[in-house]
């Protein structure tokens, strides 16, 4: 017995060194764990109990102490995002985008293949700052990581349009997979966005070269939803 005492001695320090480097990531894990299908439910439309979404709020930042993971800094931008919707004063609006941005841009710099998050990018800053052209490369790293993905593509198409102007050649020639993609998934949510931004001109573009795409939008664009 003795003489195995060294060895199970070593056994449990080599244990401990490999356990302390992940204690804080598993802290962090503990943390979030309550509030991991907050945003998700929030995406539903299900209706949260109150504070709630402050609470989620805090228990992230509180991993965050303890890990700084980018899957965190991504969460909490997410719920900036909302909170700078649900804001009734516009300074909270201009503080909860700005901090949106802060942590959304932190998470993809360790986090980058999250194309949901480079579409909250590219809205939150959008909302802060107007069209400017660093919205561009966020919605072309979305739809290069995703392009198929059909719940990214109207939110997607609903920044493009609203600035058409803005945007450059290069990510106008994946545009027409997108408008399609569109007409087969959310026909009527892009007729209504078209409207809105007043960019029937540009739909047809896009769509010119898929001629049964054009006629499937058409019909939808000129009946009533």
């Amino acid at each position: 017995m003795k003489q195995r005492m060294p060895v199970l001695v070593a056994a449990l320090c080599v244990s401990g060194l490999l356990i302390v480097p992940v204690w804080p990531r598993f802290i962090a894990g503990a943390i979030v764990a309550p509030y991991e299908d907050t945003l998700r439910d929030i995406a539903r439309g299900k209706e949260l109990p109150r504070g709630f979404l402050a609470e989620a709020d805090t228990a992230l930042r509180v991993a965050g102490t303890w890990s700084d993971r980018g899957d965190i800094h991504l969460s909490l931008g997410s719920l900036r995002l909302v909170a700078a919707r649900e804001a009734l004063k516009a300074a909270d609006q201009r503080r909860a985008l700005d901090e949106a941005v802060a942590e959304l841009s932190t998470g993809l710099a360790r986090k980058p293949a999250a194309p949901y998050a480079w579409l909250q990018l590219a809205q939150a800053v959008r909302a802060r700052r107007g069209t400017v052209p660093a919205i561009e490369e966020y919605l072309d790293l979305s739809t290069r990581l995703a392009r198929w993905e059909h719940r990214l593509v109207m939110p997607r198409l609903e920044i493009a349009l609203g600035a058409w102007p803005a945007l450059g050649s290069s990510y106008r020639e994946i545009l027409p997979q997108q408008f399609q993609r569109a007409v087969d998934t959310a026909p009527v949510a892009l007729a209504r966005a078209v409207r809105r931004n007043y960019a029937l001109r540009q739909a047809r573009q896009m769509l010119a070269s898929s001629p049964l795409h054009l006629d499937r939008f058409t019909i939808v664009y000129l009946s009533r939803d």
